[in-house]
């Protein structure tokens, strides 16, 4: 589970930072996030090609409050230093902040197909759009066991509806009043109930070790490639 900072304890001193022309971004660890379109995993390996535009991405669905807390606070951080210097969640929260045109944390009722049906997985739960441009490098993926996957392989890669811990990171894109999310690394924990997901994609083996390392690992019995801990099982019901 995502650790609770105490009170005391500053944003600036519970996760690591970027710095940017558009300020300080942040890089932060998601724990046993549920996937979701991802091709069930293909495009951590090779970028979705939609309408043109290729993109690494998924979609991940917080089942843990504290993910969620975590989220918000990362959030209500950078919506601060570039929009309001007061903005605040409330209880009102419909999914959109003034000023963002573009936010990467949704509201999982909301994702729909064209039938107005709520996607598997995401009803009554929050849940990030994770993307990274297809000229950029490729994440980092790793299987359950964690092994560095240097290409994508069925046998590897859990379906979409697993579980992960991903390193991502939060950027703020003023041209364009975004408020992003990259996903830089995907450590696979546990299976989970699969849904359908997209099937389009390519694979090739040109991997980075840039993130290897530099996430220090949380204490649990069972260390994870760069952080947190295995999922442990539990029914998918809610599905």
């Amino acid at each position: 589970m995502a650790k609770k900072a105490k009170k005391s304890d500053s944003i600036e001193q519970k996760y690591d930072w970027v710095t940017t022309k558009n300020g300080a971004d942040v890089e932060f660890i998601m724990e046993n996030v549920r996937i979701a379109f991802s091709g069930n995993g293909k495009f951590f390996f090779e970028p979705e090609d939609k309408f043109g535009k290729l993109n690494y991405k998924a979609d991940l669905i917080l089942e843990d409050e504290d993910v969620v807390e975590q989220v918000k606070e990362v959030v209500q951080y950078l919506v601060r230093h570039h929009v309001d210097d007061e903005f605040e969640f409330d209880d009102d929260f419909d999914g959109s902040i003034d000023g963002v045109k573009n936010l990467f944390f949704k509201i999982g009722d909301d994702n729909t197909n064209k039938e107005g049906t709520i996607y598997d997985g995401f009803k009554g739960k929050f849940y990030v759009k994770g993307k990274k441009p297809g000229d950029q490098e490729a994440p980092d993926v790793f299987d359950n066991s964690g092994e560095h996957l240097k290409e994508y392989s069925k046998d590897k890669v859990l379906a979409d509806g697993s579980y992960a811990n991903v390193a991502v990171r939060a950027y703020w894109m003023e041209k364009w009043e975004t408020l992003g999310l990259s996903i830089d690394a995907v450590q696979y924990t546990e299976e989970g109930e699969s849904f359908s997901a997209d099937s389009s994609f390519a694979t090739n083996d040109d991997k980075r070790q840039k993130l290897l390392g530099k996430f220090k690992p949380k204490k649990s019995k069972e260390k994870m490639a760069f952080g947190g801990k295995k999922k442990k099982k539990k029914s998918n019901s809610e599905d």
